[in-house]
């Protein structure tokens, strides 16, 4: 499989310092490493430049400031439609990743693969375990759609959700990110739901469907998030796939401000208690279970 490594800045350059550094404790040679690092005035573009100076990483600087959906899915198209690479992991850069991460989200995805259901893998959750927890459940999978700071996504999701992601970025992204038209965006994923395709049943447990398709209820009541995370899960949904997410951490947020997090905001203290959790055998790891989310 030719995978890539993909990750996403925009003035954090302390942060990103960190991300890199995990990064690199990785084994990095079975992935082609890209930087797509937002343009403007604010983007501290130079800095996330020096940070990966060397051989390693492609940069991609924007000219100008494109927004973080804008950055996003210019990345994706990028990799899967000119690069054509199979799987493409997207990174934050106020995420720090355990040292065998590199390898867990592959082994990881080639479990998602066996489920046509399953377009997009994840090494991240907000569930707080304890250390004896952690061990005991290192195996456990879910289909869950929050958190989106790292994940890997097949090219034959992004065959699928591809035209939506080009619609959504045209009709509402062509100016400030963060002036998105929220109630248009809404209404237009509403009605894309309307001629939704099901989850196959395969052989996911009825109690692990169940819990996904709660979770995924806001979309067709107007009420779920717009941005460009939010709107890929919706997608996923229309088109009959998921998001599989571990329940151990091997990956943590680090930035107080951030896409996911504002000072403001509670749900970034629950974040910022993330560990990673880079557990003795993750990367050997190839055999999961599914987990039934209360």
């Amino acid at each position: 499989m030719k995978t890539a490594l993909a990750v996403v800045g925009y003035n954090r350059p302390q942060y990103f310092r960190r991300c890199v550094e995990s990064l690199r404790r990785n084994d990095l040679s079975s992935v082609d490493c890209f930087l797509f690092v937002d343009g403007g005035r604010n983007s501290a573009a130079d800095e996330y430049i020096r940070a990966v100076h060397g051989p390693g990483f492609e940069v991609h600087a924007r000219p100008s400031q494109f927004g973080c959906g804008r950055n996003l899915i210019g990345a994706r198209e990028y990799l899967f439609e000119e690069c054509k690479y199979d799987r493409v992991i997207i990174l934050e850069d106020d995420v720090v990743v355990s040292s065998n991460y590199i390898q867990f989200m592959s082994n990881l995805a080639d479990f998602g693969d066996r489920y046509p259901s399953v377009g997009v893998v994840a090494g991240f959750s907000p569930i707080l375990l304890t250390e004896a927890e952690k061990i005991e459940n290192a195996g456990n999978v879910f289909l869950g759609d929050s958190n989106w700071i790292s994940y890997l996504m097949y090219r034959r999701t992004w065959e699928s959700i591809s035209d939506d992601m080009k619609e959504y970025r045209s009709r509402f992204l062509p100016g400030d990110y963060h002036n998105r038209p929220n109630a248009a965006i809404r209404r237009w994923v509403s009605d894309g739901l309307k001629t939704v395709c099901p989850l196959s049943v395969e052989t996911i447990p009825k109690g692990v469907l169940d819990f996904w398709n709660r979770q995924t209820y806001k979309f067709y009541h107007e009420t779920g998030a717009t941005g460009q995370d939010g709107t890929t899960c919706a997608m996923l949904v229309k088109h009959g796939l998921a998001k599989l997410a571990t329940q151990v951490n091997r990956c943590s947020h680090i930035g107080l401000f951030g896409q996911h997090s504002r000072p403001h905001n509670a749900s970034t203290q629950h974040l910022m208690k993330q560990r990673v959790d880079s557990l003795p055998d993750d990367s050997t790891l190839r055999e999961f279970t599914w987990w039934q989310h209360p």
